[in-house]
């Protein structure tokens, strides 16, 4: 993977601090130390690492102990009644105190609510994603929207 990753940049001419890389937990648990090490490699070029799903899987805290990442992507199954359920309230604001004392960017997934943005704003979540902003589209969507709507710069921390 880490060559091809490589290879892709090089033939297209792309700045490797421009790219994210979302790894989740199967990737990383299919063979441990080779993803540290492949990790680390891509984390030298330049390249930004991202934990998907974080929080979901066995290892989670040994993550951010173990492998050369900026951010980490808060699993929907945390977000969706972190409004209503202390639990889950405690545990994403926990996650992104962690988070940011190691420096790193937090990414909540699956918000649908404006209750939910206003409250993981009031935490200080640097990313916002879900159905909330928009549903999935297409590439060409995509396209179209990139050349017609103003966007406005979102404040980071």
């Amino acid at each position: 993977m880490e060559d091809r990753i490589l290879n892709l940049a090089q033939a297209y001419d792309l700045n490797p601090e421009r790219i994210k890389i979302e790894i989740t937990e199967s990737a990383i648990m299919a063979n441990y130390d080779e993803s540290q090490k492949k990790m680390q490699a891509l984390k030298e070029k330049g390249y930004k690492l991202s934990i998907d799903d974080f929080g979901t899987g066995q290892a989670s805290l040994a993550y951010l102990k173990d492998f050369p990442i900026d951010e980490i992507k808060i699993d929907r199954v945390f977000i969706q009644n972190f409004v209503t359920q202390k639990v889950d309230f405690e545990i994403v604001k926990h996650i992104i105190g962690l988070a940011h004392t190691l420096n790193l960017t937090t990414v909540a997934e699956g918000v649908e609510e404006e209750q939910q943005v206003k409250l993981l704003e009031s935490l200080g979540c640097d990313v916002i994603q879900g159905y909330y902003f928009s549903k999935p589209i297409s590439k060409n969507e995509m396209c179209k929207l990139l050349l017609t709507q103003p966007f406005r710069r979102s404040s980071s921390r």
